[in-house]
C-alpha cells in the first residue's frame, strides 16, 4: 500500500512504496522538496548550495528546515513532483541539475564520469519545466 507524504507548506506530495527516510541535521536553510547534498561534517545542505551535478546527493527534503534543525530526507523510493530541467523520457536515467530539478542522462548512458551524478530513473516523461516522477536510487 502506498503512503502519501506532503511536503510541508505545499500541496505537492511524494509517494513511497515504501521509501527510506533518514533524518539529518541541516547545514543551511533547506526548502521542502529540495535535493540535499551531504557535507564532510555529516550535515546536509540544500537550496542549490553545491547541489547541481554533485556526486553526494542524499535525497529530497520532506520539510523546510533552518540551519541546525533536523530534516527528514527521502534517500530511496518513488518521488513525485520534481521538475525536469530538460526533456526527460520515461525510463531515462536522471541527475540533479539544481534545487529541485533533474536532467536526463538518456536511457542508455555511457559508463563514465556522469554516473557519479546519477540519482535515479524517470517513471514518467516530461518537457523541460514540467513535473516528472522518478525512482530515487533504483538502478
Amino acid at each position: 500500500m502506498a503512503e502519501y507524504v506532503t511536503f510541508e507548506g505545499t500541496t505537492d506530495y511524494i509517494v513511497h512504496y515504501p521509501a527510506m527516510i533518514t533524518t539529518f541535521t541541516a547545514g543551511n536553510a533547506i526548502d521542502a522538496g529540495d535535493f540535499v547534498v551531504l557535507g564532510r561534517n555529516g550535515q546536509v545542505s540544500g537550496s542549490g548550495v553545491g547541489v547541481s551535478g554533485s556526486p553526494s546527493i542524499q535525497g529530497v527534503a520532506i520539510r523546510t528546515a533552518a540551519s541546525g534543525d533536523k530534516v527528514p530526507v527521502v534517500t530511496w523510493g518513488y518521488i513525485k513532483n520534481v521538475t525536469a530541467g530538460n526533456i526527460v523520457d520515461e525510463g531515462d536515467f536522471v541527475e540533479v541539475v539544481g534545487k529541485n530539478f533533474v536532467g536526463s542522462l538518456g536511457a542508455n548512458p555511457t559508463w563514465g564520469a556522469g554516473f557519479g551524478k546519477l540519482i535515479g530513473r524517470a517513471v514518467t516523461a516530461a518537457a523541460s519545466g514540467s513535473k516528472v516522477r522518478i525512482l530515487l536510487r533504483t538502478w
